[in-house]
């Protein structure tokens, strides 16, 4: 890491559970770019803090400030957008395809698939199964069972891929981008490694998790 990297990222640690900070410094360190983090204090709500929110007006976790033209730096905020804005400037199409192509709205799709449906729905399973005051048996099943019906879509996806990748023949941002959420399972509630119908979908997870751009950026913040 250099000694004054140009970019700045926000992001924040509450145990296992917070995958959309992880998709941002997975992705610096598998483009090998420099970085500095600040780590906010989400247990004391350093993110609702008044100078955060003038950062990014929704309070939350990632935002990234790209200070690499001093006199313009960029403000990135929401985890996908940062994840497209990283590889359109810095990227050769390590984790993407050519704007327009097929592969390229496929990718788009999944990426969207997460922050539209896996994100919010698993986002609710673990508040009503982990950090809920109460146990609402009601929520607890619906989430779980919406959870695992998103998970289906994806699992059979990969069963029927050439390249065990959501798009195309590699890794790209749709996989990365699903996989900080699935990667969490296990702490939400849901077995992945224990159910054998869910195969495909834990290869491809295992796949991921072995990449040292991966390892790296989940360990961030230390």
């Amino acid at each position: 890491m250099a000694q004054n990297p140009n970019i700045l990222l926000y992001t924040g640690k509450t145990g296992p559970g917070t995958p959309n900070g992880r998709k941002v410094s997975i992705m610096l360190e598998e483009l090998g770019l420099p970085y500095e983090i600040y780590n906010l204090s989400i247990p004391d709500d350093e993110q609702r803090s008044e100078w955060y929110l003038k950062i990014n007006a929704s309070g939350r976790i990632p935002t990234i400030i790209d200070r690499t033209e001093p006199d313009h730096p960029v403000t990135v905020t929401e985890s996908a957008a940062i994840m497209l804005y990283l590889e359109s400037k810095y990227g050769k199409m390590e984790f993407s395809y050519p704007h327009g192509t097929t592969e390229y709205w496929s990718m788009m799709e999944w990426i969207f698939f997460q922050m539209s449906n896996i994100g919010p729905m698993q986002g609710q399973f673990n508040h009503f199964n982990v950090y809920a005051p109460e146990k609402v048996p009601y929520a607890i099943h619906r989430y779980k069972n919406e959870t695992l019906r998103l998970y289906s879509i994806i699992n059979r996806h990969l069963a029927q891929s050439s390249s065990g990748w959501l798009v195309g023949d590699k890794c790209t941002i749709a996989d990365l981008i699903n996989f900080t959420w699935i990667h969490i399972a296990e702490f939400s509630g849901i077995k992945l490694d224990e159910m054998p119908e869910f195969r495909p979908l834990a290869e491809w997870r295992a796949r991921i998790s072995a990449r040292d751009g991966v390892k790296k950026g989940w360990a961030v913040p230390s």
